[in-house]
């Protein structure tokens, strides 16, 4: 109850202020840090992972695609290492929401993990997933499902020491179910997700064109203001985009609600990113956050639960 009233004073205060700033200042917020990486070069040398195993990038469909943006090996190397360091992987059961052709199964077997598990909702990658962990890993070391979330979640009896959920919060009308679900079988969740408004949103102009100019003021806002948005949202399906009204939650959503149900946000993940890869991770753009369980609280129920009990 204390951290919802947290949530909410905290919602309060962003009203007022922006209720009391004047409307017309305009500009984009810049990220925090100038970084190495650019279009897809960090400067680094040799690729640990996605050097040995190419097959996890040249077989992902957003190395090629033209309609949102495009990974590289370098990129998902740095990734990877900012959100799911060795040290946090090793000796760990992972489960991985939204796996695509597997590259974090290959990150993560690859430094100690003990088991992964992946879950695709679209059949063809899910096949390339299994192909690709098949060339270089021992079966009894990972499984791939083809299945979508909210079923795997309804019908899961495992437990796991990891999710990570990589673009896939931001693909449900509802999405605090989903949290009740990863919250209820794991001990520590990597989400990473796009910021609900981005730098070429022009909507709403009348609150975000008021806080644009000061970055800071920006920042606060994206980071700690517990709001989410119904938008029209694009996701990639192959090489096509496709386009479903969904509900996007975020930064200070998902550590509000994160909290609720016992789980502690780790600073470091969201930070380093920001610092590595500044194009990608910004308040403008995307963000990952780690949460670690602290203790097992009541959770909520969701949208559409609470509409039909109060009916």
């Amino acid at each position: 109850m204390k951290s919802e009233m947290r949530i909410w004073q905290r919602m309060k205060r962003w009203l007022k202020f922006l209720a009391d700033v004047p409307a017309g200042v305009m500009g984009l917020p810049g990220s925090r840090t100038t970084g190495s990486w650019r279009n897809g070069s960090s400067g680094r040398g040799k690729l640990e992972v996605f050097g040995k195993y190419p097959e996890f990038i040249d077989t992902d469909p957003r190395l090629r695609r033209t309609d949102g943006y495009q990974i590289s090996a370098d990129f998902m190397e740095i990734r990877h290492e900012c959100m799911l360091d060795s040290s946090y992987v090793k000796g760990r059961k992972i489960l991985d929401m939204g796996c695509c052709v597997g590259a974090t199964g290959a990150w993560v077997l690859h430094h100690g993990a003990t088991f992964y598990h992946g879950i695709e909702y679209d059949a063809e990658l899910a096949n390339l997933s299994r192909a690709n962990l098949e060339k270089y890993f021992s079966h009894d070391r990972w499984k791939v499902d083809t299945t979508s979330v909210e079923d795997f979640l309804k019908s899961n009896k495992e437990r796991y020491d990891i999710i990570i959920a990589s673009g896939i919060i931001y693909s449900f009308f509802d999405p605090i179910p989903i949290l009740n679900g990863m919250a209820g079988i794991a001990d520590s969740i990597t989400i990473e997700s796009v910021n609900p408004f981005r730098a070429r949103d022009s909507e709403p102009r009348n609150v975000l064109s008021a806080i644009r100019g000061d970055r800071a003021l920006w920042r606060s806002f994206m980071e700690d203001t517990p709001f989410m948005v119904l938008k029209i949202q694009p996701m990639m399906r192959g090489v096509e985009a496709i386009r479903y009204r969904a509900t996007v939650p975020g930064q200070g959503y998902l550590k509000g609600y994160m909290d609720i149900v016992g789980f502690k946000h780790v600073e470091a993940v969201h930070d380093t990113l920001e610092s590595r890869l500044p194009e990608r991770y910004n308040p403008s753009a995307r963000f990952a956050l780690r949460f670690d369980k602290v203790s097992g609280r009541q959770q909520s129920q969701g949208f559409l639960a609470a509409m039909n009990n109060a009916e």
